[in-house]
């Protein structure tokens, strides 16, 4: 598999013998053990594959446990600590809708409901397959967030890129209602800009647009 992660900076490699890395910092004080719904799992050996030839396999606490939720800034929101990120959701991964479409519905199922996604996903691909989620678990207070693509279609946004080349006023109402079709729904809870400088700041043309759109519920 060979992805790596990093956890309480103990760097990682999972390959089909398990996570390889020193587990000292995640292990200290505990007991290896079998594997049971609460606290760790247990940890064992497997195949060397660091340089030093520790090599275990470890299962976090916790992968049981129900979903912890948190208060989206001053919005009230009772969002899940883990979000959905759906940038690989855009066709362009390889990714398979019909996989993606059962991830989504496995994170809900798990208590997920925070789903990034953007328009630059496939050009409007990833926000369609959200939207469909949305459907099948309409009886659940999911929130969709996505993102305005830049006019230029370049990123990072540079402090020479005018805003009119970026983010004009017309193309942020455009996005917008692009969005929402491609979703499905009447709001976005949260709508972003997927580039930014900050000398576009102090331009109220921007503000007046993205004020007028929240003001019509959109």
């Amino acid at each position: 598999l060979g992805a790596a992660i990093v956890a309480m900076g103990v760097r990682l490699r999972f390959s089909a013998g398990g996570y390889h890395g020193d587990p000292t910092p995640l292990t200290r004080g505990l007991e290896p053990r079998e594997s049971t719904s609460s606290g760790w799992q247990a940890t064992r050996p497997g195949p060397p594959a660091t340089d030093d030839g520790v090599a275990c396999i470890i299962a976090l606490r916790g992968y049981d446990s129900e979903m912890i939720y948190r208060t989206f800034g001053r919005t009230g929101w009772n969002v899940s600590e883990v979000g959905y990120g759906m940038w690989g959701m855009a066709g362009w991964t390889g990714s398979d809708d019909e996989e993606s479409l059962k991830s989504l519905d496995h994170a809900v199922a798990r208590g997920c409901n925070l789903f990034d996604t953007a328009w630059a996903y496939g050009d409007g691909h990833s926000e369609e397959l959200l939207g469909k989620a949305l459907k099948r678990h309409a009886g659940k207070r999911l929130y969709a967030a996505t993102k305005i693509p830049p006019k230029n279609r370049k990123w990072p946004a540079r402090p020479e890129y005018a805003l009119d080349d970026v983010s004009p006023p017309d193309y942020i109402r455009e996005y917008t209602e692009k969005s929402l079709t491609n979703l499905g729904v009447s709001t976005i809870e949260l709508q972003q800009f997927h580039v930014w400088s900050d000398t576009w700041a102090d331009d109220d043309r921007w503000q007046k647009a993205a004020s007028a759109l929240k003001e019509e519920g959109l």
